[in-house]
């Protein structure tokens, strides 16, 4: 089968879990022996083509007024111009138009379409082939792709305006994957993708620890991710300064970004600050630690960041977002606390620090459900979506 790909970011142009997760899809889809061909945004300004790997990539440039994902420190204007570009970006969506007619795939399966430009739906309806689309965030709802658990709270006109854009941009792909049931929820009760096949397929998880993990001798914690407010890194900075039981701990913090040297300022003895680490460097750090940290103040859909630490054994205490709960279940693979709140966070703490005669419970329930979504299963999943695409009949075993 010949699969097509489209997402803004891919590669060393990485920002996030979304891309990790769209590069994992294309290399093993590529391994089971599939034709994949990636659709993604250059940044120099000129069209690329290489093979990577198993994977054929294509970077072209998408016409506006900065590269994607080059907002940041730029006016409202601006980016507000760039947002009105990018929705109906009729020259970048004829350039992946050239591109599908050029390669014929059997299924596109798009991705984060922010930067290539929200005409390219309306491009695969038009070419008539078979379109898959994967929702990672929350970016159809608000193009910062941030919004708080409480936003209906504070809606707008405007963002009411960019909800009823982009639910008319989209359409009704014919399948449309959502990693998380919070998230489908969100896009179905603002109207989103009423004529496609919806499916939850959860975030995959890095093949499982098997060989049993040395017992952590004292609570040990750890923060990976993006140095921002929205992340909850200060929130964690703050509430560890005030919790008793920092001082028998140790915290790790793996991560970049503009809070980096508030952060610096605000490491305490027992904090380590390791700066960015690959993939690798993290799965490394989920090995050596007692539990990982998330505490976003912002609406998750299904972070890698938490598959990635089930499938070390290491149990995680997060906050009570979107689909975090339906991965972190409570005094089983982890501890959850209220968004924002640091006295629910600092007993969240607690309670995990109180749990370490029992960890061992946890590492393995942390592993078994990590079991349930491997990369192959994973890769099962989309391909019986496409061949259903592709000859329904023969799908159903008809």
């Amino acid at each position: 089968m010949k699969i097509v790909y489209l997402s803004n970011l891919y590669g060393a142009a990485a920002r996030g879990g979304a891309e990790r997760v769209v590069a994992a899809e294309a290399e093993a889809l590529a391994a089971s022996g599939n034709q994949v061909v990636v659709i993604s945004l250059s940044s120099t300004g000129a069209l690329e083509e290489e093979l990577v790997g198993a994977v054929s990539l294509i970077r072209f440039p998408a016409p506006n007024l900065y590269v994607y994902p080059d907002g940041h420190g730029r006016s409202w204007v601006i980016r507000l111009l760039w947002h009105l570009a990018d929705i109906w970006n009729t020259p970048a969506a004829g350039r992946c138009q050239r591109f599908l007619l050029r390669e014929s795939p059997d299924i596109v399966h798009t991705h984060n379409l922010m930067g290539l430009g929200f005409e390219i739906p309306t491009v695969i309806r038009r070419l008539g082939i078979g379109h898959v689309h994967t929702v990672h965030d929350v970016q159809l709802l608000h193009p910062s792709g941030l919004l708080a658990p409480d936003f209906e709270k504070r809606i707008g006109l405007g963002q009411r305006a960019y909800i009823a854009i982009m639910r008319r941009r989209m359409g009704s792909p014919d399948a449309v994957i959502f990693p998380s049931q919070a998230l489908q929820d969100l896009h179905d009760h603002f109207g989103f993708f009423p004529g496609s096949n919806k499916i939850i397929i959860p975030t995959p998880a890095p093949a499982v620890l098997l060989q049993p993990r040395a017992m952590p001798t004292k609570p040990s914690f750890l923060f990976v991710g993006q140095l921002e407010v929205h992340k909850g890194i200060r929130l964690l900075l703050e509430t560890w300064s005030r919790w008793p039981g920092a001082k028998n701990s140790q915290l790790a913090i793996l991560g970049a970004g503009s809070l980096a040297e508030e952060v610096r300022a605000m490491a305490a003895p027992g904090i380590i600050l390791a700066g960015p680490v690959d993939r690798d460097g993290v799965l490394a750090a989920m090995d050596r630690t007692a539990f990982l940290v998330v505490p976003s103040l912002v609406i998750e859909n299904s972070p890698s960041v938490i598959a990635e630490s089930l499938s070390r054994g290491t149990p995680v205490i997060a906050a009570r977002v979107g689909g975090v709960p339906e991965s972190v279940v409570e005094g089983r693979t982890g501890f959850l606390f209220e968004p924002g709140d640091a006295e629910s966070l600092q007993s969240a703490l607690g309670r995990a620090a109180a749990a370490m005669g029992d960890w061992r419970r946890y590492f393995e329930n942390c592993c078994r459900a990590a079991g349930q979504r491997t990369p192959a299963k994973h890769v099962e999943a989309l391909e019986r979506v496409y061949r259903e695409l592709k000859n329904p009949a023969a799908a159903r075993g008809q």
